[in-house]
C-alpha cells in the first residue's frame, strides 16, 4: 500500500535526519507530515497501524524538540560567554 510505504519512508527519513543532527532537514520533514484526515477517514490503513505510526512520529518529534531546546541553551551560554569576554576586553 502506497500510503503505508510513504509513512514508513517519512519515519525513516526523520530518524536519519535526527541521527545526522540535520536540523534543517528535520524541520523540513516535520512540515510535511504524511498523515492527513483522508488516510484515517477513508480507512486506507487500519486504526492500529495509524496509531503505531502516530506514536512513532510523536516520539521522534519529541526528540527533535529536546535537541532544539538543548541547542538553544548551549547557544544562550555561548552568547553569555561572548558578552562576558567582550565586557572584560573593553574594561
Amino acid at each position: 500500500m502506497q500510503d503505508k510505504q510513504n509513512i514508513a519512508q517519512w519515519i525513516d527519513s526523520l530518524k536519519i535526519a535526527i541521527i545526522e543532527n540535520n536540523t534543517s532537514k528535520t524541520l523540513e520533514l516535520i512540515q510535511i507530515l504524511p498523515f492527513d484526515e483522508s488516510l484515517i477517514r477513508e480507512n486506507k490503513i487500519n486504526d492500529k497501524e495509524i496509531l503505531e505510526y502516530l506514536d512513532i512520529a510523536k516520539e521522534l518529534i519529541s526528540q527533535v524538540i529536546n535537541k532544539l531546546e538543548i541547542q538553544r541553551e548551549e547557544t544562550r551560554q555561548q552568547l553569555y560567554k561572548i558578552k562576558q569576554t567582550r565586557k572584560f576586553l573593553v574594561e
